[in-house]
């Protein structure tokens, strides 16, 4: 997305197997804007399915040698407060996904914090793991940003990729949850009431938002009453309150934009 494209823009594709070679084309160009005019690229993943057909995908030829990959510095907008190990953490799919196949240097990721000592059955102890593992990241964004303080000039990241739950949560921002009214921290722990993985840690929306191009990747059916509402601007649901610095973009496929 230019600087001159509409701040908001909304692309539908055919179908779900469409939108990884739509969103390879748009990452690789926004990235080569992002190199050619800071030397670098700083970008933020997501987890799914979606995202994930789209890593593998950039990992494979001809794909991977469109990029070089020694540009890019790569974070993720949440992550599940699991081990290290857990198959369920966002980093480490997108390891086995993309970054263990490319020429990312391994001082140019920076993962969110495991947790070192999971206790499923102690969620007030692993709250608590995670207050802090949040608070340390939060240093280490402060530190790869050069302050504390964001400045509309000099956005964050260059590109941010976001997806889109079925209750409208995006990132692990969901609804009714203290972390929608943080405007200072960048990153928080949040409790959450999916069983499988109920505490996390977010980015937050100042820092979601300090973005010079944000990519929404919806796909299918069960995705398309709660998008519908998000693009209506229903600032009840999370997805729907992320206005970055820059553009916008939701890429969708015909059974996400159905309705």
């Amino acid at each position: 997305m230019n600087m001159d494209a509409p701040r908001h823009a909304v692309e539908i594709l055919p179908d779900a197997a469409s939108l990884a070679p739509r969103a390879a084309e748009w990452l690789i160009g926004q990235i080569g804007h992002a190199v050619a005019k800071r030397g670098r690229a700083v970008i933020a993943l997501s987890g799914g399915s979606t995202p994930k057909a789209l890593y593998e995908l950039l990992a494979s030829p001809p794909w991977v040698e469109r990029i070089d990959w020694s540009t890019l510095h790569v974070f993720w907008g949440d992550e599940r407060f699991v081990g290290a190990d857990d198959d369920a953490r966002n980093a480490r799919m997108t390891a086995r996904a993309l970054t263990d196949h490319v020429d990312i240097p391994e001082s140019h990721l920076y993962p969110i914090p495991d947790d070192p000592t999971p206790t499923p059955d102690d969620l007030d102890a692993t709250m608590a793991r995670a207050t802090a593992a949040a608070a340390l990241y939060v240093n280490t964004l402060h530190a790869f940003y050069g302050s504390s303080q964001l400045t509309g000039n000099e956005p964050f990241f260059d590109v941010m990729l976001l997806g889109l739950g079925e209750d409208g949560h995006t990132a692990s921002l969901f609804p009714g949850t203290p972390a929608l009214d943080e405007h200072e921290r960048w990153a928080v722990a949040v409790r959450t009431t999916n069983a499988s993985a109920p505490v996390r840690i977010t980015m937050t929306y100042p820092l979601l938002q300090s973005t010079h191009a944000v990519l929404f990747l919806v796909a299918g059916a069960a995705k398309a009453a709660i998008a519908k509402r998000v693009l209506d601007g229903d600032t009840t649901l999370p997805a729907a309150r992320v206005r970055p610095n820059g553009g916008m973009l939701w890429m969708m496929d015909e059974a996400a934009a159905g309705r």
